[in-house]
C-alpha cells in the first residue's frame, strides 16, 4: 500500500531535488564560461555553477538515489494510467527575455524523466498556452498517439 504522507513530502521537494542534480551536472559544461573574465551567463546560472563546485560525488549520488526512490513510486502510482494531462505552465511566458516563466509543471516529468509533449491548443489573452501530456519512460511512441489522439479531439 501506497504510503500518501510519503508521496506527498516527495514531491513538495521535487524542484529543490532537481536543482541538486542539475548544479552538479552544470559544472563540466558551464564552468569555462563562469571563469572567462566576462562570462555571458545568468546570475543564476553562475550561481549554479558555483554551487555545484561545493558538491561532492557522495552528494550528487546522493540525490541520483534519491530520484530512483521518486521513480519507483512514480512508477507504481502511475502505473494504471496511459498518461497524465496538465498544463504546460502555471501562465503564458513572460513577455522579454529574461525568464521563460515558472518551470513547476514541468519540474516532474524533467525529474522523473518521463517524455513529455506540449499540445499549443489554449490562449489566454492572445498569448499561447500549452496543454501538457506525459507518458512514462521509454513510452514516447504511445505518447505521441495519445497527445495526436487528444489534440484531434480539441481541434473538432
Amino acid at each position: 500500500m501506497l504510503d500518501k504522507a510519503r508521496v506527498s513530502s516527495l514531491v513538495d521537494g521535487l524542484s529543490k531535488e532537481t536543482r541538486r542534480i542539475v548544479t552538479w551536472e552544470s559544472i563540466w559544461p558551464l564552468r569555462e564560461y563562469a571563469q572567462s573574465p566576462n562570462p555571458r551567463l545568468s546570475a543564476d546560472t553562475l550561481a549554479r555553477v558555483e554551487g555545484g563546485r561545493c558538491m561532492t560525488p557522495t552528494d550528487y549520488l546522493a540525490a541520483l538515489k534519491q530520484r530512483n526512490s521518486v521513480r519507483a513510486i512514480s512508477n507504481e502510482v502511475l502505473g494504471a494510467y496511459d498518461a497524465v494531462i496538465s498544463l504546460a505552465a502555471t501562465g503564458v511566458a513572460p513577455i522579454g527575455i529574461t525568464s521563460t516563466g515558472n518551470p513547476r509543471l514541468n519540474v516532474a516529468a524533467s525529474y522523473l524523466g518521463n517524455p513529455v509533449v506540449s499540445l499549443p491548443v489554449m490562449r489566454v489573452e492572445g498569448l499561447p498556452l500549452g496543454l501538457q501530456v506525459m507518458g512514462h519512460p521509454g513510452s514516447d511512441s504511445a505518447l505521441f498517439n495519445i497527445a495526436s489522439y487528444i489534440e484531434s479531439l480539441l481541434k473538432t
